[in-house]
């Protein structure tokens, strides 16, 4: 704990001395004041009056618990001190920024320039806030359920929302200095809601730039390096098939639709309109070499996985996918299209609310097998 980042959280820490407390009190004392405490006992120099660091090797760690479960007065007893020994690393292991993060704020002040979203005022504080603490974020303000008694727990609970607030207000003023600094009649207000969500959810930001489906659909790339890029993914991908079916592997299901739809865009319907037998037939051929152009667009034309499946001149293998396709002539299956929707539905509720990580892609189901995959193309 960080003495001139949360001052009031040791003053209330300090206020409590665990030896004199009663036995179902000292029961009931929330880990994070154990933890503190123990963390205060194991810095306390040794006799040759050097300074102890935090624990860092395995050894040290496991040390560490041990004096924790020695400060308790019985362990198997008392939970608190098990939670304490449980969350030990939160005392010793300083929370780091996701590089995800990290990379936001990096362009933070070099994105305003171009932009001018409330998402990166926010990300423009947010930065000025760390350099300003220490490199600390603005705290959460919650805290999780543990063993406490009542009154300990309400009153780290309100500790804890108190500071939350003031970091809060300190990110306000951070706010309006930014606007200050640029033009404030273009720059979007940032909502009190708006900036409760953000400072209390510093560590899972995400900007999540997608491809629109006609550049997906015509594999038109803004840059070669792009290309290079998704193209790398895939193959990738094909890295990693369905394990118990490499045939059920989505992405080659994905390719097979493609070329269906490709079928379409030059005939006017789907493969599989004439049910006679020779008809499906030459649907099926087509729908082949509609695949292979696919394959080729997406840098697979090559690949090991495509060879053995698609493209597999095995006898059971041979035009297997494009007889399928042709087969089931775009058809939608209710069941299908209920898995679908519902995910489909989700993903909505997290671009509306703008909270929790969308997927970034295109998502491909296979009831066949019931196995998804996210892909970018």
């Amino acid at each position: 704990v960080n003495e001139m980042n949360f001052p009031e959280l040791l003053e209330f820490i300090q206020s409590i001395d665990l030896s004199s407390l009663e036995k179902h009190i000292h029961g009931h004392v929330p880990f994070v004041i154990i933890l503190v405490k123990a963390m205060e006992k194991w810095l306390i120099p040794d006799e040759s009056g050097c300074p102890k660091h935090p624990p860092k090797t395995f050894a040290e760690k496991q040390e560490f618990k041990k004096m924790i479960e020695s400060m308790s007065m019985n362990y198997s007893m008392e939970l608190n001190f098990q939670e304490a020994v449980d969350n030990a690393s939160l005392v010793y292991v300083k929370r780091e920024i996701p590089p995800e993060v990290e990379e936001l704020l990096t362009m933070a002040e070099e994105n305003m320039k171009t932009s001018s979203t409330s998402f990166d005022v926010l990300l423009v504080a947010l930065k000025r806030f760390m350099d300003e603490n220490e490199g600390s974020p603005p705290l959460n303000g919650g805290i999780p359920d543990m063993t406490a008694s009542t009154d300990y727990y309400i009153k780290l609970q309100n500790i804890y929302k108190t500071k939350a607030q003031e970091d809060q207000d300190k990110m306000r003023k951070i706010i309006q200095t930014v606007t200050d600094e640029y033009n404030s009649e273009t720059l979007p207000v940032v909502s009190d809601e708006e900036l409760s969500v953000f400072c209390k959810n510093v560590y899972n930001l995400r900007l999540t730039k997608t491809r629109s489906y006609e550049s997906e659909y015509d594999f038109v790339y803004s840059s070669d390096d792009q290309k290079e890029e998704i193209q790398g993914e895939l193959i990738a991908e094909t890295f990693d098939p369905y394990s118990s079916a490499p045939a059920q592997t989505p992405l080659l299901w994905f390719i097979a639709l493609r070329a269906a739809e490709a079928f379409h865009d030059e005939y006017g319907h789907y493969p599989g309109r004439d049910s006679r037998a020779l008809a499906l037939e030459s649907d099926a051929n087509i729908v082949q070499e509609k695949m292979k152009d696919i394959a080729e667009k997406m840098g697979l034309k090559e690949n090991d996985l495509l060879a053995s499946t698609l493209f597999s001149e095995e006898e059971e293998l041979d035009n297997a996918f494009a007889k399928e396709i042709t087969r089931y002539f775009n058809a939608e299956i209710h069941n299908i299209a209920s898995v679908v929707g519902g995910i489909a539905s989700q993903e909505a509720v997290k671009l509306i609310t703008k909270q929790y990580v969308p997927m970034n892609g295109t998502y491909v189901y296979n009831g066949i097998a019931g196995v998804a995959g996210v892909y970018q193309f």
